[in-house]
């Protein structure tokens, strides 16, 4: 589906925030005369120069280069106590392009900025978490959205759009006994998107609330084993603010792991389970720029006979992980399989294979290297089939100083969005002056 809204503030966090507020106050319990606590400000700058090869993600005949600047601004604080914790941080980027052939490149321009927190308190008894965060960040290339539709003129996600999301969580753990835990947790997110002009389909982009919570029982064997088993549900809810459309997607499963932790510094850990989705779509209709098809028969969507469709399925999710955190090597391998929310209106099942080393080579220079490719399609066929996604990337830091350091970075980005529209790639350097402050504690 792809009914597309406008932005508009809604009042829906205002049960939520109550809860999550109640539940902080435990957490932010601080003894400010212990003598072990403390707090600290960590300042964080950087700039540098950018160049990408197809930033509107165009074919192979349209696609023109650029080159900009980018300047990062970024604090991060903590407070501590041998039973709490508080963290916040903040970062700011602002990226410029230059013009090219004569053409202003003025509408690539963006802004990127997020505000998280984070409290937790830990004792005897268990412990409990609670986080925060809100965001903005350009919608013009598949870094943000994957799953970004097309112009209508053809070619590319190109948008000088803003996507907004904000997030609160919280989970509750408590320790039934030295060898078995329960655990609580509840999430909420809501992604609004602001694409300016006058566009009845605002690009195809839906505004969307996703929220979910899960009661889970862990068994240790001993300190390196242990098993999970989890019950979960979740409701996803996506809306087209200048229409009629409307998606509301209920979800409940079950899933059992197991983790092993063979040394200090290695996890691998492995879950399988099921997942059962009820989805329930409404109001779906087009126009000649943005036509749309009824998801189960084919037909032509019109305003004045909207479409509508339901559908039950059951769905295999899982997670396969390893990690190895040293103080000369990082290596995270992830293979899963879950649901996820998306911006073209409907929730999907996403399959994931993620990879990152990072290895300190000398005492000045360290490398990195990632790859990311996902495989996602609506639950239920009620939607966009086979979006597909992959990312490479590559990069080298020198520690000059104690505090600053000088990198380069590479990145490959493919986007394949289905239905015959073909694959997009964009090449992307940067090289830049990164400044860690050494920090203020009291």
């Amino acid at each position: 589906m792809s009914v597309p809204g406008a932005l508009r503030c809604r009042p829906r966090w205002r049960s939520t925030r109550l809860a999550l507020l109640a539940l902080l106050a435990p957490a932010l319990g601080l003894t400010s005369g212990s003598a072990f606590a403390f707090w600290e400000l960590v300042p964080q700058l950087g700039a540098g120069i950018t160049w990408e090869s197809n930033p509107r993600y165009l074919s192979d005949a349209d696609r023109d280069d650029v080159s900009g600047t980018f300047a990062l601004v970024g604090l991060n604080g903590s407070y501590k106590t041998p039973a709490n914790q508080i963290a916040l941080s903040t970062v700011f980027q602002q990226t410029n392009y230059l013009d090219s052939n004569g053409i202003s490149n003025e509408s690539l321009n963006s802004n990127n900025w997020s505000v998280n927190l984070g409290a937790s308190h830990v004792d005897q008894r268990g412990n409990i978490g609670l986080s925060g965060g809100y965001g903005e960040s350009p919608l013009r290339n598949g870094d943000v959205d994957p799953n970004a539709p097309p112009e209508p003129s053809g070619g590319g996600n190109f948008s000088d759009g803003t996507q907004k999301s904000g997030n609160l969580g919280t989970s509750l753990t408590y320790n039934l006994s030295p060898r078995n835990r329960a655990a609580l947790s509840f999430s909420a997110g809501e992604v609004t998107y602001d694409v300016p002009g006058d566009r009845q389909f605002n690009q195809g982009y839906f505004d969307y609330t996703n929220e979910n919570a899960s009661v889970a029982m862990s068994h240790y064997l001993n300190e390196k084993n242990f098993f999970q088993l989890v019950l979960n549900g979740g409701t996803f809810k996506s809306e087209a603010q200048n229409g009629p459309a409307r998606n509301t997607t209920d979800s409940y499963g079950i899933n059992v792991g197991y983790t092993y932790i063979p040394t200090e510094t290695v996890v691998a850990s492995i879950n399988v389970g099921t997942t059962r989705t009820s989805v329930d779509i409404r109001g779906l209709f087009g126009s000649d720029l943005f036509p749309v098809f009824d998801p189960v028969t084919g037909a032509l969507c019109l305003e004045e006979a909207p479409c509508s469709a339901s559908d039950e399925s059951r769905n295999f999710v899982g997670d396969i992980s390893v990690s190895k955190r040293s103080e000369e090597t990082t290596l995270a391998l992830d293979v899963s399989r879950a649901l996820t929310p998306q911006s073209n209106g409907t929730q999907d099942i996403t399959d994931t294979f993620s990879l990152y080393a990072q290895r300190t080579l000398t005492r000045h220079l360290s490398t990195s290297a990632g790859a990311l490719f996902s495989d996602s399609s609506a639950v239920g066929n009620l939607g966009r089939q086979n979006q597909k996604y992959s990312n490479l990337n590559f990069s080298l830091s020198w520690q000059l100083t104690a505090t600053l350091s000088t990198y380069g970075k590479y990145s490959y980005v493919s986007e394949d969005q289905g239905g015959g529209s073909g694959q997009d790639t964009d090449n992307i350097l940067y090289f830049g002056v990164s400044y860690q402050g050494v920090g203020l504690r009291r």
